[in-house]
């Protein structure tokens, strides 16, 4: 995930006081537009929304964004959007079936909202979607075996051409749709919906990535934010190595916790003290480099794929237990379990397809997010090797994402401060592996009016029907009646 700058978008003129004017003529007919709504998904209705493909050219061509929306069972407040993050994350699903409704939205927020969720722009049931390789070139680009070792000049070239051609090829299936893939985009897109569902302010609950895009939404357009809490937050003033700097050691705190949980199993793999363990699950990750392990599909489990593996099962302690029981497979040679884990990360399919584009959608929006940074210096790589004794070998190899990527970044990282914006909430797990949270104190520090509420435990976001009471409680309460919790609210 990597941060932008919070600037407006050519378009929308802001006042004085921080809040938007009406938008720009130009764009009256996409804010203005009709929409039909259908029955679809268990108790839902899905509709067809157009906006612009080019934000600064509105009389150009337009594409549709999938929308659905689940009314509310009790006294209505209005519509709650969502963005479960990515980017690349397809969401229709999320309030179209039953039990991903019930598991993010408590019956509180089911009661007083219009629970609303969309497909951003290029991904899912959205056209154009962006598309790029078919499932065979899909596992060569994922899981192909480098042919130069990790540092050498020729890896950082190989890894450089690897991604261009997979940049080129995204150019050739996907189109004019590639160049607009950015996160500003998707925040004026997000707008339009405001508009479409009648709202006059866009009450928001976004998880990991879509922190950002609620933060940025807030920067743009402070006067039109109702409530919104921001879940495993995204720090915008961190560029593409900070923010991967970030992610390895919260990726290392995380694996920590599992080997200080899995060192009182039985059925651990690993012996000794946590740092021994964190040793031995290193070394028994780096010997697939030089010794990768031949899969009964074909396909090969180098270090890289092993590493993913590992870093799925960070994001839920409930996948703790079957990460055990991959890595004593792989201690035996086998490393199929740990490759299954590695595929759930990648939405591939045990039939060898791949079931969504959140892997197209992820780079072509980074990679229009933020400029290509050198990672390719010592004082670089002694900060992930510090960051994680781990992991920090792995990402030490002198590439840089989007490095070779045949489009420029359209924006540069700086904090968000969302001036004149109503208050808020910025959630927080201390053990949050992908989004750490260091990153959710910076939000909410830069926010005007941002607030942190503390979630002390393991795993990536806080909020869903199963999170302890406490905050469970402190996030309804903010969205369905604009309660703020005590200053400095801690829950475990």
């Amino acid at each position: 995930m990597l941060a932008v700058a919070g600037c407006a978008p050519s378009g929308v003129q802001v006042s004085p006081t921080g809040r938007p004017e009406s938008p720009d003529s130009r764009y009256a007919a996409y804010y203005q537009q009709q929409v039909t709504w259908h029955a679809c998904q268990q108790g839902a209705e899905c509709a067809t929304v157009h906006v612009p493909l080019d934000w600064n050219a509105p009389d150009g061509d337009r594409i549709s964004l999938a929308v659905i929306r689940h009314r509310a069972t009790g006294h209505r407040q209005g519509s709650l959007f969502m963005n479960p993050g990515g980017p690349g994350e397809a969401a229709v699903d999320y309030v179209g079936k039953t039990q991903y409704r019930d598991y993010f939205f408590g019956s509180a927020l089911q009661a007083d909202y219009d629970l609303v969720t969309f497909d951003p722009r290029g991904v899912g049931r959205s056209t154009p979607a962006v598309t790029c390789l078919d499932s065979v070139q899909m596992d060569d680009f994922l899981y192909g075996l480098p042919q130069s070792a990790p540092g050498t000049a020729a890896y950082i070239a190989e890894s450089t051409a690897h991604l261009a051609a997979f940049g080129q090829a995204c150019q050739r299936s996907t189109g004019p749709l590639l160049a607009h893939m950015d996160s500003m985009s998707t925040v004026r897109d997000l707008d339009v919906l405001r508009a479409v569902v009648g709202d006059q302010r866009l009450n928001y609950l976004g998880y990991s990535y879509g922190t950002k895009l609620g933060a940025l939404y807030a920067q743009t357009f402070p006067g039109n934010v109702g409530r919104m809490v921001l879940d495993g937050a995204v720090d915008p003033s961190l560029g593409n190595l900070g923010t991967i700097l970030g992610q390895v050691g919260g990726f290392d705190r995380a694996t920590r916790s599992y080997l200080h949980w899995c060192l009182r199993q039985s059925t651990c793999p690993f012996s000794g003290s946590v740092t021994a363990a964190a040793s031995q699950l290193h070394d028994l990750l780096a010997a697939r480099q030089d010794d990768p392990l031949s899969l009964a599909d074909g396909r090969s489990l180098g270090t890289g794929a092993a590493v993913t593996g590992v870093t799925q099962a960070m994001y839920s302690s409930d996948l703790w237990s079957q990460l055990s029981a991959a890595l004593t497979q792989l201690k035996h040679g086998d490393g199929t379990a740990l490759m299954a884990l590695a595929d759930s990360y990648n939405s591939r399919a045990a039939d060898g397809t791949y079931t969504d584009n959140t892997t197209e959608a992820f780079y072509a929006t980074s990679c229009l997010d933020a400029p290509v940074e050198n990672a390719n210096t010592p004082q670089y790589q002694a900060k992930l090797r510090a960051a994680s004794s781990v992991f920090g070998d792995f990402w030490a190899d002198g590439t840089s994402m989007c490095q070779g990527w045949p489009l420029s970044a359209t924006a540069k990282p700086a904090a968000v401060h969302a001036v004149g914006a109503a208050p808020i909430m910025v959630v927080g797990t201390t053990g949050d592996p992908a989004t750490p949270y260091a990153w959710a104190r910076a939000l909410a520090g830069q926010l005007q009016h941002g607030f942190l509420v503390t979630n002390v435990g393991d795993g990536h976001t806080a909020y869903n029907t199963n999170a302890n009471r406490c905050l469970r409680g402190a996030v309804e309460r903010f969205l369905t009646g604009g309660m703020k919790p005590a200053t400095g609210l801690r829950c475990s």
